[in-house]
């Protein structure tokens, strides 16, 4: 799902479905990118602290809460969950795209943002080399 709001681009993919807690999971992901979109970001990060524990090795929820944190201008909290989520998943494009925006909108405050940008783009490309969004930022 891709959706700009405020500063960022966000790209919040569901991953692949757990073997445990599949369907819940699912459910409980689109309940909460319902509230992201609606821009109910209190009750999102709420419903976020739960899923987290009970999902507590899901990359998913750790890139919505990556979301969740650029939505609310908490660069250091976006940054270090969007880390998380590719440390979980090393595949998850979407978590890679929405740390490389969120280094991109912050150029101006943070002096190495451009270059973190480039790199996590690269380290995209190199899992995704068709990727056309990260080739062509």
């Amino acid at each position: 799902m891709r959706r700009r709001t405020g500063a960022i681009v966000l790209l919040i993919e569901l991953g692949a479905p757990c073997i445990v807690g599949g369907a819940e999971r699912s459910r409980v992901l689109r309940e909460i990118q319902q509230l992201v979109e609606q821009g109910r970001l209190p009750e999102a990060e709420q419903h976020l602290a739960k899923a987290r524990k009970e999902f507590p090795q899901d990359a998913a929820f750790c890139d919505l809460l990556g979301v969740v944190k650029a939505e609310e201008g908490d660069y250091g909290g976006a940054e270090s969950n969007f880390l998380k989520a590719i440390e979980l998943d090393p595949v998850l494009a979407g978590a890679y795209l929405n740390l490389g925006h969120l280094y991109q909108q912050n150029a101006a405050a943070h002096h190495d943002a451009p270059q973190k940008a480039l790199a996590i783009y690269g380290k995209l490309l190199r899992i995704e080399p068709g990727n056309v969004e990260a080739r062509y930022q």
